[in-house]
């Protein structure tokens, strides 16, 4: 719950730190209000507006966001896919995938080395 505390080039520095912090098949988890394209008459959209006005009054620069403008950000940052995982009340938890074949899935292999306790992750296509 802090990019909609940030404008987007703020973001967008954000996303890039920790996009470049992962592995190849790694992923972040975002838990972001997210505002509906076109608002509908009930509590959470009614909920996600005041937090956007919030925003605009205490944090320069600061607010809510669409899907749409989520995935711009997300996309300009290179991640390959995002997923809106599950919503509780108006809190949205979004995965973004850094998989760079795209869309296609990844699994993750792991190795155990010769001592018992050191173990390797590797990406793998399924």
């Amino acid at each position: 719950w802090i990019l909609h505390d940030w404008g987007d080039k703020e973001c967008l520095k954000l996303l890039r730190n920790c996009y470049e912090a992962i592995s190849e098949c790694g992923k972040v988890i975002v838990v972001e209000s997210v505002l509906p394209e076109l608002p509908t008459p009930n509590i959470v959209t009614a909920t996600t507006l005041s937090f956007d006005v919030g925003m605009l009054h205490l944090l320069p620069g600061g607010k809510e966001r669409t899907f749409k403008e989520f995935e711009t950000l997300f996309v300009q940052v290179g991640f390959s896919a995002f997923k809106p995982i599950c919503r509780v009340y108006n809190y949205w938890v979004i995965e973004l995938l850094k998989n760079k074949e795209g869309m296609k899935p990844v699994k993750k292999k792991i190795e155990q080395d010769s001592n018992k306790f050191n173990y390797k992750i590797k990406c793998v296509s399924r």
